[in-house]
């Protein structure tokens, strides 16, 4: 047999089976560990079925991971709020307790970030969280009630998130009204004498409630909410 004979060919394919037969078992072992790992992330199911099978414990605690590594993927962080807002009402349906502390905590960051959208979904996803007068109370002793006014506080191209912001003081207020902040109940106060304003008419509902109520009374009073009120129903142009 001719030397040039037993040689492959310059540019032949090499298989498996020929590395298994004349390679070293290391490259062997190598190439059945990427086609192991190829077979692996075929298997593996896309992100958002596996954060939609995420329990409440495991959905927060990807959202700390991404927390704490900036929030870089808002397309992740916005599956991540809508799963937390599936499990919250799981959770209220079966009557199940949870840490609502440390789901404030967690949270906290996804107010502030620069995707209104996401703000928005955060809002929507806290009125979820806070849904008992202890979590009304937390919330409000927390750093989340200054990202919420200043939402309120955005331009006409923010309606989304100014909207969920609302709902939000809405609840916050409504599960604890004697502990309303007054931050929150100052800002729906101001955007209530604004004249053009969009969520002008949500405002006046929002305080026609809450003066009704004898344990928000205060908090009106001292937030100029009364005065603003009957100025609406003196001169509704005003």
């Amino acid at each position: 047999m001719s030397a040039g004979s037993g040689e492959k060919r310059r540019g032949a394919r090499v298989t498996t089976s020929d590395v298994g037969q004349n390679g070293s078992p290391a490259m062997t072992s190598a190439i059945g560990l990427a086609h192991g790992s190829r077979q692996d992330h075929a298997r593996e199911p896309p992100l958002g079925q596996r954060i939609s099978d995420m329990s409440f414990g495991q959905t927060f605690a990807m959202l700390h991971e991404e927390a704490r590594g900036g929030i870089r993927d808002r397309h992740t962080g916005r599956k991540l709020l809508h799963q937390v807002i599936r499990v919250c009402k799981a959770a209220i349906r079966a009557g199940r307790k949870q840490d609502h502390g440390l789901a404030l905590e967690i949270l906290c960051p996804y107010t502030v970030v620069r995707d209104s959208v996401l703000r928005s979904t955060c809002f929507r996803a806290l009125r979820y969280v806070v849904h008992t007068p202890e979590a009304a109370r937390a919330f409000g002793s927390m750093r989340l009630v200054l990202p919420l006014a200043r939402s309120l506080d955005r331009d006409h191209q923010y309606l989304l998130e100014r909207t969920e912001a609302l709902k939000l003081v809405r609840a916050v207020v409504q599960l604890a009204p004697s502990f309303a902040p007054r931050a929150l109940v100052r800002s729906v106060v101001v955007l209530a004498q604004t004249p053009g304003e969009s969520l002008r008419q949500a405002c006046m509902d929002t305080l026609l409630t809450w003066a009704g109520d004898a344990r928000t009374l205060r908090a009106m009073v001292s937030c100029n909410g009364i005065d603003t009120l009957a100025s609406a129903v003196i001169d509704p142009e005003c």
